[in-house]
């Protein structure tokens, strides 16, 4: 799945039912890092894995983000969903 997220084209995987997990990838890596995790907590869980802006399919950033931008756009990435 694609959301735009501040005119940034975002990839996300969204599935399962239940109160929701997000998964947040470290520095150089992307939703692939969860993918076996998720195998077992998807039956319980709405488990929400994103590419943060510049990793994996997501648009790559147009200046560096801060701690702050990051924060910024995981804020407003849970608010869109």
């Amino acid at each position: 799945m694609n959301i735009n997220i501040n005119g940034c084209n975002i990839h996300y995987i969204d599935e399962g039912e239940g109160d929701a997990i997000l998964f947040l990838h470290g520095w150089g890596s992307s939703v692939d890092a969860f993918s076996r995790m998720v195998i077992p907590l998807k039956e319980r869980f709405r488990c929400i894995r994103v590419d943060l802006p510049g990793f994996g399919s997501s648009d790559s950033l147009r200046e560096p983000f801060t701690l702050d931008d990051y924060c910024d756009f995981v804020k407003a990435f849970m608010e869109k969903l």
